[in-house]
């Protein structure tokens, strides 16, 4: 006995199902899809390589003017791949029907005769380059009657299947063994495909159990919870089924709150092949780094490079965010640069941070160079004996169906000359998806809609009774509308509906007189587009149809997921506790002034947020480039010294090309290059104001001064930028300042306030001489550390002439470093006895908006025994 079925969930229902009733020996259960398939037939790699092969050689367009009336001129390779799979994907409908677009093209010549005749033409030609490869098509195969059937049968049952190919039945009509058809109702044909007077009867609502109106999937699926609940029948007694695939899902997740193990047999495993393939295809176009690190996050590439995937991806990342990394030579580059810093490192803090980056570059190195010299290999070789050598580590165990593709393939591929990533992207559409694996103390299967017929449970939960799920919608169709489908005897809209209505009509009256339904209608989809009922739940007249109407588009309550996840109440993040160290930079003081919390975030743990998706210097990496430009000028002593702008700025040019091209070599970025260049005029403007400030008799004495003050065991440590003395002997430090207008110093240190200090500065020792609160300690600090400073202020290089110049502190007296001495102290006790909460209500910068989610740091953060 050969038992046809629906679908293959559906096979092992009946094989189950005869296993409980004590059948010794199953039939053999195949899908009536099962018979169209055919290993003798060209794959469909094959034909959709035939297709563009053919499309690609087409020199006058106007020959198929009634296909494409816009010629495809002046295409990118591969043009004709789209084109080709929809021819494909034509040839694969008219297969249900065991026709050949010639064949099909006799029936449709009345509706459009010059189209149907010149894919004809096409058709011929595809033919034609497949016989001459070896292989003959599917199309053709079907055409003939040759179908694909087990041998040793004789007895035929076609159970539950509602949409029998008509080229199945004529098969099997040609055949001398018996065919039973089992269906549950008379008004079907022959083969049990209901006729399409179904689409005018009424279908009568469930007594026990009903339709019932909720929002999206996740609370279609919390509803079917409390429908299973309210039926109160044991697990195998109920049936779940949904006509929407986005529902399934949230039917395993809400199911499993409750306690209950469910399966979708539908769902697949997220494919890291298929991912990691469309990586390498980008990456054997552009060897980049950033193309290396989304390679690295799937598995395949663990086998590749010895180090752990997620050393790698924050090798690569430190890189890409240091030093804007592009390829191979950036990265051998930025590591040369590491061991260069590290060589001239003086702090021992410093230097550990330089050590740990001299080795993550190390690696980032490492991984660059195995994928290099993996690609080199991999494109002297030709695409298929390459991913064979690969095969082993992408699909070893066969499931992906890697293996069997290059050997249907591989005749294929001796008589074509195409890309690597022609290849990649016709395997990657026909790869096998692998199915999750079945829990083996699941209670439930999600069944799909079709699978329903064959489900015994007496109470049935179906979500998803959607217009466009039930009856499904098919896409429209450019090459087959309904026209051309009824002329050659397809499926087509109002044979599925019929199909459905004949379906839901049967789930309904099996369960009538012992049983149970529940039809749950979704108002919305997951992405949030309105949603209608099936037209099959309108079935009905007068004043029966105003009631449904009226119950089915009522309001509901917004989906849960359209509130701002409620997580003041649920959670809040709790920071790890971290010693705070014993040395702390003059350029934190600011931090901690402006927020504890986030200085104890930033400072103490180190959170920051990197920038490796960057293509171009962010404000860091332009203001460390100009300073280590004019470092290096400041301690030649030499230039450094010359009054003449034309001097210093061709010397500062040529430093910040010479700095840009260790970084990048030749090809500099795009958007780097414009930096540079305004950069490049910045240092300009800064060239004529610095001849006419030595001009005035100030000269530079030391640069990148490093400075420490004692703070009982706390030591504070600063760099001053620019040291100088005038000819008549007094002493000025300058701190450079990059941002695009020079800034007050005064206003960038102490700010008004209003009547009481903001909630997280308790103390007076953060006011200033001037009733003002201090915001900033850098400058006093400058001048306390290095000793007598008769002067203090900022050279500013800002984004136009006018921001080019010195801002002074005026009139900066004892008063006010003493005060800036007491706020220090405080700031150190503070840190010292880790007082870092509550910060601060308001900030000019919120650092962590990635973090809180809208809400206030404060409550978004758990703190000192705070509940998380």
């Amino acid at each position: 006995m050969l038992v046809v079925v629906p679908t293959a969930q559906s096979g092992r229902r009946v094989r189950q199902g005869l296993a409980e009733q004590g059948a010794v020996l199953a039939p053999k259960v195949m899908t009536a899809g099962a018979f169209l398939q055919m290993e003798e037939a060209a794959p469909k790699a094959v034909e959709v390589l035939g297709w563009t092969e053919v499309l690609e050689e087409i020199m006058d367009w106007g020959d198929y003017a009634a296909i494409l009336p816009e010629p495809p001129l002046n295409q990118q390779p591969g043009w004709a791949l789209g084109l080709a799979r929809a021819f494909f994907d034509l040839r694969t409908t008219l297969q249900e029907n065991g026709l050949m677009i010639s064949t099909a093209a006799r029936s449709v010549l009345e509706l459009e005769h010059e189209r149907w005749a010149q894919l004809s033409r096409l058709e011929s030609q595809l033919e034609k380059r497949l016989k001459e490869w070896g292989y003959q098509s599917k199309s053709s195969l079907l055409a003939n009657g040759l179908l694909h059937f087990p041998e040793g049968i004789d007895w035929i049952v076609i159970a539950g299947v509602l949409d029998l190919p008509s080229v199945v039945a004529k098969f099997l009509e040609g055949l001398e063994i018996p065919v039973t058809t089992l269906v549950p109702h008379e008004d079907v044909d022959e083969w049990g495909r209901p006729g399409l007077g179904w689409n005018k009867r009424e279908i009568v609502w469930p007594e026990d159990g009903g339709v019932f109106l909720t929002g999206g999937p996740s609370q279609q699926a919390d509803l079917a919870v409390q429908k299973v609940a309210q039926g109160g029948r044991q697990s195998d007694q109920i049936g779940l089924g949904t006509g929407d695939e986005e529902v399934a899902p949230e039917l395993v997740r809400s199911f499993g709150r409750a306690g209950w193990t469910v399966h979708d047999p539908g769902a697949t495993l997220p494919s890291g092949l298929k991912g990691w393939l469309g990586c390498w295809r980008r990456y054997l176009q552009n060897p980049g780094v950033k193309e290396v690190i989304d390679m690295v996050a799937f598995a395949p590439s663990k086998n590749l490079v010895r180090k752990f995937p997620f050393v790698q991806v924050e090798a690569l990342s430190e890189l890409l965010d240091s030093h804007l990394v592009r390829d191979l030579g950036d990265v051998q580059r930025a590591c040369e640069l590491c061991v260069e810093d590290l060589e001239k490192a003086e702090r021992e803090s410093q230097r550990k941070r330089l050590e740990h980056q001299v080795r993550m570059s190390g690696v980032a190195l490492e991984v660059m160079t195995a994928f290099d010299q993996l690609r080199t290999r991999f494109l002297s070789q030709g695409f298929h004996q390459g991913m064979r050598r690969l095969l082993s580590r992408l699909d070893g165990d066969g499931e992906a169906g890697l293996a069997q593709w290059l050997d249907d393939t591989r005749v294929a591929s001796e008589r074509v000359s195409r890309s690597p990533g022609f290849w990649l992207d016709l395997l990657c559409e026909d790869l096998r998806q692998v199915p999750e694996e079945a829990p083996d103390e699941r209670m439930v299967d999600v069944g799909g809609w079709l699978e329903l017929l064959h489900d015994p449970a007496e109470h049935l939960v179906i979500c998803g009774m959607n217009e466009g799920r039930v009856p499904s919608r098919e896409g429209t169709d450019p090459w087959l509308p309904e026209s051309a489908r009824m002329a050659l005897d397809l499926p087509r809209e109002e044979t599925r509906a019929a199909r459905d209505a004949y379906l839901l009509h049967s789930l309904i009256e099996m369960r009538r007189e012992k049983g149970r339904v529940d039809l749950i209608v979704g108002k919305v989809a997951l992405g949030g587009d309105v949603l209608m009922p099936s037209r099959l739940l309108l079935t009905s007249k007068g004043e029966t149809l105003a009631e449904r109407v009226e119950m089915l588009f009522s309001q509901v309550e917004p989906a849960d997921s359209g509130a701002p996840f409620e997580i003041e109440a649920r959670w809040k993040w709790r920071p790890k506790l971290v010693e705070p160290k014993s040395r702390i930079s003059v350029t934190a003081f600011a931090k901690y002034l402006a927020c504890p919390f986030r200085y104890y975030l930033q400072r103490v743990i180190g959170m920051s947020e990197p920038e490796p998706e960057r293509v171009e210097w962010n404000h860091r990496d332009f203001g460390n480039v100009l300073h280590l430009v004019l470092e290096a000028w400041g301690r030649h002593e030499k230039i450094r010294d010359s009054a003449d702008p034309k001097e210093l700025e061709s010397w500062l040019s040529t430093e910040l090309d010479d700095r840009v091209a260790r970084q990048f070599g030749d090809q500099i970025p795009l958007a780097v290059s414009l930096q540079v260049e305004a950069m490049r005029m910045r240092l300009r403007w800064f060239a004529k104001e610095q001849a006419e400030i030595r001009a005035s008799g100030w000269r530079i004495t030391e640069v990148e001064k490093n400075l420490t003050l004692d703070f009982g065991e706390i030591t504070v440590t600063g760099q001053i930028d620019r040291i100088e003395c005038h000819d008549d002997g007094r002493v000025r430090v300058l701190d450079y300042k990059t941002s695009k207008i020079a800034k007050d110093v005064v206003k960038e240190h102490r700010r008004a306030f209003r009547s009481e200090l903001p909630g997280h500065l308790k103390g007076e020792d953060v006011r200033a001489p001037d009733g003002t609160i201090w915001t900033n300690l850098q400058v006093p600090f400058y001048a306390e550390a290095y000793g007598k400073v008769d002067e203090a202020g900022y050279f500013a290089i800002g984004q136009d002439e006018a921001n080019v110049k010195i801002t002074q502190w005026e009139d900066f007296s004892e008063e006010d470093q003493d005060s800036a001495r007491r706020c220090a102290e405080w700031i150190v006790q503070q840190v010292q006895n880790k007082v870092f909460w509550p910060p601060a209500a308001k900030v000019t910068y919120e650092d962590f908006d990635d973090l809180i989610y809208g809400r206030e740091l404060v409550k978004a953060f758990a703190w000192e025994g705070e509940s998380a």
